[in-house]
């Protein structure tokens, strides 16, 4: 995974390269920092080489900030984390909270799109925050569209600022952007799916990611019906499920048994 494009609402990033074409302001530097802030994957160095354990999606992010040339021990030293709250069932977002002087602390925020706009009041205007109105909402929501429509996985960056004594809260974020991760089919799928097709049998593709960026990937695919669902809008398998947890997946896998049908997974689609 590699993350190949970033939106705020002043600018349109592109990532050729590895490289960083756009501008590089306030907002999006203040958009790399809470990526990973608001992150868990460990960069080392061994024998002169990077290292970065984490998950694909986190690792990408941590990727796309050295790329920015962010010092990220600097970062995180700056600012020591105090508390996380990770993504959980109706709850697609993670959230970390961090010291970073002796009166403030600063929140930081990844994940759903629709989910963090939610919790976010504010935006960046030369380097203040100032209020979210609904032309810029509507601007969001049609980025997000764009880039899920690319077969991106796009997440959104968001952060808060309190007082070192007051209660956390996540009612009243900054928004910050989207970033747009590419995860590239594996070598050989598409054609795998081909086979089981002709052989009679179902494939039917199981993604966290939103809808749309479901619908474009099975489309590359080639898979039988392309309408996505939505895991909670119905029980029963269909062919491509979008916003499922590991949880969901178990209890899809368990429904085939019910519909008389036997049922095997893998896990190389990506």
């Amino acid at each position: 995974m590699s993350v190949i494009e970033i939106q705020t609402l002043s600018h349109k990033i592109s990532l050729n390269n590895h490289q960083f074409e756009g501008n590089n302001d306030t907002e999006l530097l203040q958009l790399i920092k809470v990526a990973v802030l608001c992150n868990e994957s460990k960069v080392s160095h061994h024998h002169g080489e990077l290292n970065i354990e984490g998950s694909p999606t986190e690792n990408a992010l941590m990727q796309m900030a050295i790329n920015a040339d962010l010092d990220i021990a600097t970062l995180k030293t700056l600012y020591p984390l105090v508390e996380i709250n990770h993504r959980a069932d109706g709850q697609n977002y993670m959230a970390t909270v961090h010291q970073f002087n002796k009166s403030h602390k600063l929140i930081a925020v990844k994940g759903n799109p629709s989910e963090v706009l939610a919790l976010c009041q504010y935006k960046l205007q030369e380097d203040l925050p100032v209020p979210l109105a609904k032309i810029d909402r509507n601007a969001i929501a049609s980025a997000n569209e764009q880039m899920t429509g690319n077969a991106l996985r796009v997440l959104a960056i968001a952060y808060g600022e309190i007082d070192a004594t007051a209660e956390v809260n996540l009612d009243k974020l900054t928004w910050l952007g989207l970033v747009g991760i590419t995860n590239p089919i594996r070598q050989g799928v598409k054609k795998l799916i081909a086979d089981f097709h002709q052989a009679g049998i179902d494939t039917v593709m199981l993604t966290g990611d939103q809808e749309n960026t479901a619908q474009a990937i099975s489309k590359q695919l080639n898979l039988i019906d392309n309408t996505v669902r939505a895991i909670r809008e119905s029980p029963l398998p269909r062919n491509v499920f979008s916003r499922v947890t590991p949880a969901d997946k178990l209890k899809i896998v368990q429904k085939f048994p019910s519909s008389r049908k036997n049922s095997s997974h893998d896990g190389r689609w990506n």
